[in-house]
């Protein structure tokens, strides 16, 4: 009897080890999206075939990724209470400083015009990440 029970709980683990086909842990079961993830990790997760899975994810603004999946930034507000963006499917929290020292003045820019009519017309510049900063 006992060895049919560490057989069955065996095959379970290994079922649910197999379900994060991204690479990432197992956190959680019966999801439907993303969001649904969030609670149960500080990690960035991603919701496959209804198992919550960590992802390895990087930002190129030098945030930290909080959640996978997104379209826009409009996307990644509920997965934290501060900034953040949507970069190439990721979402990201955005760092308070400006790679260039400036002032934040916007994100989510793709070019430096969308940045100026934020900007109350101090001089600005898009940066890496989507970053609208004073220069």
């Amino acid at each position: 009897m006992l060895c049919s029970l560490i057989f069955v709980v065996a095959l379970q683990l290994t079922s649910v080890s197999t379900q994060c086909t991204n690479g990432g842990q197992w956190v959680a079961q019966g999801c439907r999206s993303s969001y649904e993830c969030a609670p149960y990790t500080s990690n960035a997760v991603k919701c496959i075939n209804g198992a919550c899975c960590t992802v390895p994810a990087s930002c190129s603004n030098g945030g930290t990724a909080v959640a996978i999946g997104c379209s826009n930034s409009q996307d990644c507000a509920r997965f934290s209470a501060g900034t953040v963006i949507c970069l190439s499917g990721t979402c990201c929290t955005v760092p308070q400083q400006c790679p260039n020292g400036g002032r934040l003045v916007a994100v989510g820019c793709s070019y430096s015009q969308q940045c100026a009519v934020l900007s109350n017309g101090a001089p600005v510049s898009c940066f890496s990440g989507g970053l609208c900063c004073t220069i």
